[in-house]
Formats: structure tokens, C-alpha cells, sequence
């Protein structure tokens, strides 16, 4: 178990600011709360936005 944490803490220091960001959003319990409610947001903005209505032009 402890070379387990030595491994981890050694990927730790490889990682850059997007995969230090990418692991805490993988191992947050938080992640599938945030994903629901964005899709959630964007269902709820296209039920919402004013449709646009089609008026039959007389050109001829």
C-alpha cells in the first residue's frame, strides 16, 4: 500500500495545472452533481429561448 502512495504522489509532481485540475475532478464526488445540473441548465435554456416564427414572404 505504501509504494501505492509513493507512485501517486510521483505522478503528482509530472502533472501540469490541467492534469492536477483533471484529478481532482475525477476523484471529487462532486463531478456527476455538476455534469446533471449543466445538462440540466442547457435543457432548461433551449425549452426557454423565444423561438423564431416563420412569416411567408409575398416577393412575387
Amino acid at each position: 500500500m505504501e509504494n501505492h502512495q509513493r507512485e501517486e504522489t510521483q505522478m503528482d509532481t509530472k502533472l501540469g495545472f490541467a492534469g492536477k485540475l483533471g484529478q481532482i475532478f475525477v476523484r471529487s464526488k462532486l463531478t456527476p452533481v455538476i455534469a446533471i445540473a449543466s445538462l440540466l441548465l442547457g435543457a432548461i435554456a433551449v425549452y426557454l429561448t423565444p423561438k423564431k416564427k416563420n412569416r411567408k414572404s409575398r416577393s412575387l
